[in-house]
């Protein structure tokens, strides 16, 4: 199956802060700061549309109660061949402290800061709405955070079994929570970054709230959402690594009710891969008809939310497909004589009807005599 980040210019879905820190510039165009007195901590945030303020209204509050400086870019986005160079250039204007590096990104940005963290000894890595292979996790020489919508297209690329090694891994944390591919809100990204400060040495004085996770567990329980339920028992495993944690852990996964609940998770990832993988491979063999009834099935199904797993699963094919058509329109527009550029158009159309994208290209179209 192919790998999308959000490569439109759609602004993703976001939530409202109005957190004030201690100090604010704006000095530079090139990104957006928070900058701490006597902090030698900075958090280079990377939004795929390079929209620094959007991001960095996400870390005011952060910033300013753990002391550490932050960068949102405003000159880095999706599609930028030296995004690299670009990075370590704004990290050198910027005036604050930066001894320890730890890189943030959400999407096309997740993988940019993941590719920049690789490449220059960063102190940590949170990854938003992106994930890489689970075989590179284990070596990775700094802590690391996931975090997606459990309808974000790009939910699977996060996934790894409550029975893989990785849970046992105290550097690794994956976080999801009820949303589409968006920035998750302040509370997920401050549990994400006072990880990422306890596990990389930085500040092993941040504490997490014991009672609030377990609260949240119980919470996922009542409302028999196994999964989210074993993720807060994770967490709790990590950050308090007494033997009482693990213990709750280890007896909450090796109930048959939660076997049966992942496996039957499990299948529905499985079906939902299978499913993308041939819709995409369907393309260019299917006609406008064919595809219309599948688009419906899709909706319909979505519609029905006969179960809440199935009902994530079926939005996240039809987000997962909306993606792929803007990535194969970009590409048929171009081509001088594209056998199939009308009918990707139609698809998208009937996917997205109000996509601004779909609309943009129907212009071109237009304009083009296409």
């Amino acid at each position: 199956v192919l790998n999308f980040s959000c490569g439109n210019k759609n602004k993703p879905k976001q939530t409202k802060n109005n957190t004030i820190s201690k100090k604010v510039e704006e000095s530079h165009s090139q990104y957006e700061s928070l900058i701490e007195d006597n902090s030698n901590v900075l958090f280079v945030v990377i939004d795929p549309h390079a929209d620094g303020k959007l991001a960095i209204n996400k870390f005011k509050e952060f910033s300013h109660n753990h002391s550490i400086n932050v960068i949102a870019l405003n000159n880095v986005e999706n599609n930028l061949a030296d995004y690299d160079k670009v990075i370590t250039k704004d990290i050198s204007t910027f005036k604050g402290g930066k001894d320890k590096i730890i890189m943030l990104g959400f999407s096309g940005g997740a993988r940019m800061a993941y590719q920049y963290a690789i490449n220059h000894n960063a102190a940590g890595l949170i990854m938003c709405g992106a994930g890489i292979g689970h075989e590179i996790y284990k070596p990775l020489p700094f802590p690391i955070v996931l975090i997606s919508g459990t309808k974000d297209f790009n939910f699977i690329e996060q996934y790894y079994s409550p029975f893989s090694e990785l849970v046992n891994n105290e550097s690794i944390l994956s976080i999801s929570f009820y949303g589409e591919h968006e920035w998750p809100g302040v509370e997920l990204l401050s549990t994400a970054s006072k990880f990422i400060l306890i596990k990389s040495g930085i500040n092993k004085n941040t504490s997490f709230d014991y009672t609030k996770i377990m609260n949240s567990f119980s919470m996922y329980i009542n409302n028999n959402e196994q999964f989210q339920a074993f993720k807060q028992l994770e967490l709790l495993s990590k950050v308090f690594t007494a033997d009482s944690t693990k213990q709750k852990l280890s007896e909450y996964t090796n109930q048959s009710s939660f076997h049966n609940y992942i496996n039957n998770f499990e299948k529905i990832l499985n079906n939902e891969q299978v499913r993308n993988r041939n819709l995409i491979n369907s393309l260019p063999q299917k006609d406008i008809n064919w595809w219309f009834k599948v688009i419906d099935e899709l909706s319909n199904n979505i519609a029905s939310r006969s179960s809440k797993l199935q009902y994530e699963s079926y939005c996240r094919s039809k987000a997962y497909l909306g993606v792929a058509m803007y990535s194969f329109v970009s590409r048929e527009i171009n081509k001088p004589k594209s056998k199939n550029l009308k009918k990707y158009i139609k698809i998208y159309e009937k996917l997205e009807p109000e996509n601004e994208d779909m609309l943009r290209f129907k212009r071109m179209m237009d304009i083009n005599g296409k």
